[in-house]
């Protein structure tokens, strides 16, 4: 392992959870990437419903607090009651599903790809759509303001549309593909998202440079946000922090190892997993403590800190509650793998998305 550590930056590396409109605005529905970080196991759970969504789920779940949405890689959108897992609606989507939809006010926005992509809003009650605005080869997570939708492409576009009609506020052309889709910096003052060679800031205006810096490796995942930090990983094997005013890089761990899924911030640590299967655990204010506990799985998703232990779906279909030893975890299923969204855990609920286009939740 290899750490280095920018003293000048180092804060308290307390976490906070970042202001943000009403509803489900940004990837995973927290800025932390660890909406469940609250959330205590259910001392016993009884399979809910299973539910059918299409041949691949992508992106992530929306556990809202009475339905559940998620769009299929196989052009489909669809929201389901969150008690019953029956249908609500469906929509047919022009081209690929490519992120998790995010919901903001009455509205659900998500995003399709290739030549015939698309940024989509549609009503959340009746699925009625509100209006859509063509991005070919859209990319990555989208995130919403109060008044904006933030959308990147492959061929090096970030676009800012009006909620309202999906007008476009304005375009910023980077030169570089873009993997990472967009997040919103603490308060809603930039709109961050890497490049194949840079890590950006942009005004949320205008598009116009708040801050640059070339980037640690591949950046593939949205960051985690927490306080005044944004927590990147990479397939190159690196977890490193950023200050989101500037950019400046304040510590880094080298993990040997490819990380294909975001990191989480919970407890003032930040959660990341190998796809060797390594759970990294680095506290914010002290990467040189890192820890790391050997899953012996593979795994190319998020882990989904709880308010005790961790919960991880492995490349295999399997999803387990780890606390301190991965050979006897507090729950596990088998599920068709691989396991490639973070499951997800809200109110004594929990809801996974298997490999073969199903939703499962228990509670």
């Amino acid at each position: 392992m290899l750490v280095t550590v920018n003293a000048a930056g180092c804060g308290s590396g307390r976490s906070t959870q970042t202001p943000a409109p009403s509803g489900y605005t940004t990837y995973l529905g927290s800025a932390d990437r660890a909406p469940a970080q609250s959330e205590d196991f259910p001392d016993s759970l009884r399979s809910l419903w299973t539910q059918k969504v299409g041949r691949a789920v992508v992106g992530g779940i929306v556990l809202g607090n009475r339905i559940v949405a998620a769009q299929d890689v196989h052009r489909s959108l669809v929201v389901l009651e969150r008690e019953t897992g029956n249908r609500i609606w469906r929509k047919r989507l022009k081209g690929p599903g490519i992120t998790q939809p995010i919901i903001v006010g009455n509205l659900i926005v998500s995003g399709t790809g290739g030549r015939e992509g698309a940024v989509h809003a549609f009503d959340v009650a009746s699925g009625n759509r509100r209006w859509k605005r063509k991005l070919p080869y859209l990319n990555g997570p989208i995130a919403a303001s109060d008044s904006m939708v933030f959308a990147t492409s492959e061929r090096g576009l970030v676009t800012a549309l009006s909620l309202k009609n999906g007008r476009t506020r304005w375009d910023r052309r980077t030169g570089a593909a873009i993997r990472s889709g967009v997040t919103l910096t603490p308060g809603g003052q930039g709109v961050f998202f890497a490049t194949e060679d840079s890590l950006l800031i942009v005004s949320p205006e205008d598009g116009s440079n708040i801050a640059g810096r070339k980037t640690p490796g591949g950046i593939l995942e949205p960051p985690a946000v927490s306080d005044s930090l944004l927590v990147v990983t990479s397939p190159d094997g690196i977890i490193a922090a950023y200050a989101a005013s500037d950019l400046r890089e304040t510590w880094r761990v080298e993990t040997s190892d490819p990380i294909f899924g975001s990191a989480a911030v919970a407890r003032d640590t930040v959660f990341a997993v190998t796809l060797g299967g390594t759970l990294w655990r680095v506290p914010l204010g002290d990467a040189a403590g890192a820890t790391r506990l050997e899953l012996h799985r593979t795994v190319r998703t998020s882990p989904s800190p709880l308010k005790v232990g961790v919960l991880i779906g492995t490349t295999g279909g399997e999803v387990m509650w780890v606390v301190d030893d991965p050979n006897d975890p507090r729950w596990r299923v088998s599920l068709p793998g691989p396991i490639l969204v973070p499951p997800q855990l809200d109110a004594g609920q929990v809801v996974i998305a298997d490999g073969r286009g199903k939703l499962h939740s228990w509670r």
